[in-house]
């Protein structure tokens, strides 16, 4: 991923952590939701934001498959990942989601399945300004701007880690 990969006008994505952790650490590439990506944003970047909202029982499930730190605070707050949307799949079988081994993370009705996924320095952002909001909103230019600088200077490679 480069940093003219992002663009102005670029998408976050709002998750419940500590799923932004799986994302930002490459434990999972797939992640279940009620519809479809919109088409345009098939193989854009968009940023994965950590919410506020906390599942502990998500987590607890976590740690058990794939070391999750036990407490929220652990889990930052922000945009935490850069990720390039690949697709969906409709169905556990899905052939990407089988060659990456992520059929235990498919979740009905529809999934969307995420490439090129790199962990970053978190950087504030609030995200949707409906703070209970969970989905697509549009990141500020500042952030975008901000975010290009960040992945030049200290991007972390998920499969370094």
């Amino acid at each position: 991923m480069r940093s003219d990969d992002l663009k102005i006008g670029m998408r976050g994505v709002t998750l419940v952590r500590p799923w932004p952790w799986t994302l930002s650490n490459g434990r999972i590439r797939v992640l279940g939701a009620r519809r479809r990506p919109p088409k345009h944003l098939i193989g854009q970047v968009v940023a994965i934001h950590a919410g506020p909202e906390w599942d502990q029982d998500t987590n607890t499930a976590l740690r058990e498959v794939c070391a999750s730190p036990e407490l929220a605070g652990h889990h930052p707050y922000g945009i935490v990942a850069l990720a390039k949307i690949r697709g969906y799949a409709t169905w556990p079988g899905d052939p990407w989601i089988a060659r990456a081994g992520q059929q235990a993370w498919f979740r009905p009705p529809v999934a969307w399945l995420f490439d090129e996924v790199v962990g970053i320095e978190p950087v504030g952002c609030s995200g949707a300004r409906d703070p209970a909001f969970k989905g697509l909103w549009r990141v500020p230019d500042t952030v975008v701007e901000l975010l290009r600088h960040r992945i030049k200077r200290d991007i972390v490679d998920w499969r370094g880690r």
